[in-house]
């Protein structure tokens, strides 16, 4: 439950856990009865929560009130009442109980995937009512009086409560006891009407802070317990947004074609990224399956989409298989509040040196360093004339996603090293093309950014999302792509420059120092400085480079005067050569974790020779 509160900053808001009050902790877990468990698999998968929610509420007796005298009202239904109608709501009288009652047992406790009905709350039902014809009868409403009981008891799903006569000994469980003081609520508002207040309250409601968040995060346990591969064969479900056109979307299929170039079985796990990024890429189609096949998961996702994943979906993807992070991470550290995601894998690989390092004194798990592939596949046949860009001029090149980090991936410090690298020459001599996926998340920084770029004609936005043959011949119809980030996983538009033979200009930090060190990659220097509040998400105490903006315009100019050697090309990032290494070490894992008895060894594929750079 705190996992899928620290998933959803709007509930933090709501449900302000961090404030330790009774009532906050109690609508929440309100909230997590009714709609968390249509949401979020997981909570429908506790045992123990399951026990609590079927248990009898003890509510003070009140004339008229033909539910909580039989004990018949569980903690679920007072959740549910809590949640829809308010405490006062569901306490406050006879006909307020029956109104919660009567919506319960007329289909919300199917809507919110209830426990199944106990045998002491159906026995104490038919006693109270006599026939479970009569009680339907109870709680019909208007527009389906007069239908025969049969079709009520249908329609409701009131079938497993049919009995042939009452149960005359009395229910002997013991009741739950509320606390004194939530017999009432301070401000009884009708729940329709808080409904409407609260979306106007929302932006007065302040979220915990990181070391707030950090105190409650910090209370799941993620103690490592013994790997255990139960599943007969081998293989490995990769799981991450295989159809999205992002960065870690090109993960996910890059990583495919490197476990099958090793011969290593694989089927996807589609899993839905944010309803803004868009999913129309379809290059492996024929890898998506429904259900894990395999004994080996890995996560192409961040660690909090991980434990989104798991929220969502449940358990019974990870029982029985070995777990592998496949994370990225653009600061030096891990942050404190986000180390439950280590409760959901085995093991972390990291997609640079940089990520391992991230993960490597905060993991209670091995951590790898095991980095990506990258291969190009398909360039577009796009030309300058078709991206409406001078033919002749040296062209500077960025692409970056705003469904990510502005301030971290920095087109404005790109735009003033260009104006000051170039202050006079004209657009048919030279030009920074600024390709921007998502451009419809609004911000103050990118309005401001595209503001600026619209007053020089020299620099070229493209504010749309590109498949990728054409993004890729975008890149190859430019001079030079330069990066002047303050933070990278891995640099993956600067891997592909590189593979596409152009100039390199970045900044000499994280990830992208993996492969970075050709002499025709010019790095910019740069200084640390802390994260500023707002800049990234749990970044508190964390600092990243500032490059450093006279540098990066000397680097502009000389490059445009005197380009360099394009090809000495000295890392190899190909799905072969990265898949042995993730070969190696699947097997290994298999080897150690299977259970030999009912699984065979794997498959042995000769990995190519290793070119380490």
């Amino acid at each position: 439950m705190l996992v899928i509160w620290h998933l959803r900053p709007a509930t933090q808001r709501r449900f302000p856990l961090h404030k330790g009050t009774s009532r906050d902790w109690l609508r929440y877990l309100a909230w997590c009865a009714t709609d968390g468990r249509k949401e979020y698999a997981i909570l429908r998968e506790i045992s123990a929560w399951d026990d609590e929610l079927a248990s009898p509420v003890a509510l003070p007796a009140l004339t008229g009130d033909r539910w909580s005298g039989t004990y018949s009202l569980t903690n679920f239904l007072h959740g549910a009442a809590t949640h829809r109608w308010s405490l006062s709501g569901m306490l406050g009288s006879a006909n307020s109980r029956h109104r919660a009652a009567r919506h319960f047992w007329r289909g919300a406790r199917h809507r919110n995937h209830a426990p199944p009905v106990a045998a002491w709350q159906r026995d104490a039902l038919l006693r109270n009512f006599g026939t479970t014809s009569q009680m339907t009868r109870d709680i019909a409403m208007k527009k389906h009086i007069g239908m025969p009981d049969s079709q009520l008891i249908k329609l409701y799903g009131l079938d497993n409560l049919a009995k042939p006569q009452a149960v005359a000994n009395p229910d002997t469980r013991t009741a739950i006891e509320l606390p004194r003081g939530l017999t009432r609520s301070p401000f009884p508002l009708p729940q329709p009407i808080a409904r409407l207040i609260d979306p106007l309250l929302q932006p007065f409601r302040v979220g915990p802070s990181q070391a707030e968040s950090t105190q409650l995060m910090t209370r799941i346990d993620t103690t490592p317990g013994a790997p255990h591969i139960a599943h007969g064969t081998f293989g490995v479900n990769l799981i991450g947004f295989a159809r999205g056109e992002l960065g870690i979307g090109e993960d996910i299929r890059q990583v495919a074609l490197a476990l099958e170039a090793q011969g290593i079985p694989v089927c996807i796990l589609d899993f839905a990224p944010g309803k803004n990024i868009s999913q129309a890429e379809n290059s492996t189609e024929r890898l998506l399956s429904d259900q894990p096949r395999y004994g080996i998961n890995l996560f192409c996702l961040t660690g909090i989409e991980t434990t989104r994943y798991v929220c969502e979906r449940g358990l019974a993807t990870l029982r029985g298989r070995y777990n592998i992070g496949l994370w990225p991470w653009e600061l030096p550290d891990w942050p404190e509040n986000c180390r439950h995601a280590y409760a959901c894998v085995d093991e972390i690989w990291g997609i640079s040196k940089f990520t391992t390092h991230a993960h490597r004194f905060a993991a209670p798990r091995p951590v790898l360093p095991m980095g990506l592939p990258v291969e190009l596949g398909p360039v577009g046949p796009q030309t300058r004339r078709d991206f409406g860009l001078p033919e002749k001029a040296f062209l500077f090149n960025f692409a970056f996603d705003l469904s990510s980090s502005a301030e971290r991936k920095n087109p404005a410090g790109l735009i003033r090293a260009f104006r000051q690298a170039f202050p006079e020459e004209p657009a048919t001599e030279v030009g920074l093309v600024l390709k921007v996926s998502h451009a419809e998340t609004e911000s103050k920084q990118w309005t401001e950014i595209r503001r600026q770029a619209r007053k020089d004609e020299r620099i070229h936005l493209i504010e749309r999302t590109m498949r990728r043959p054409e993004l890729l011949a975008l890149m190859k119809a430019c001079d030079c792509y330069i990066s002047l980030h303050r933070g990278e996983g891995f640099g993956r538009c600067l891997a592909e420059a590189l593979l596409l033979n152009k100039q390199i200009i970045a900044t000499g930090f994280s990830g992208n120092m993996d492969f970075c060190h050709e002499p025709r990659v010019a790095l910019v220097r740069h200084t640390r400085r802390a994260v500023r509040t707002g800049e990234y998400m749990w970044s508190e105490g964390q600092s990243w480079a500032e490059p450093e903006i006279d540098h990066a315009a000397d680097l502009l100019r000389s490059i445009r005067k005197a380009p360099r050697d394009t090809h000495q090309g000295q890392y190899d990032f190909s799905p072969a050569v990265v898949g042995a290494r993730y070969a190696e070490r699947l097997r290994a894992l298999w080897s150690q974790h299977a259970a030999t008895d009912a699984n065979p060894e794997p498959p042995v594929h000769a990995p190519p020779q290793l070119n380490k750079p």
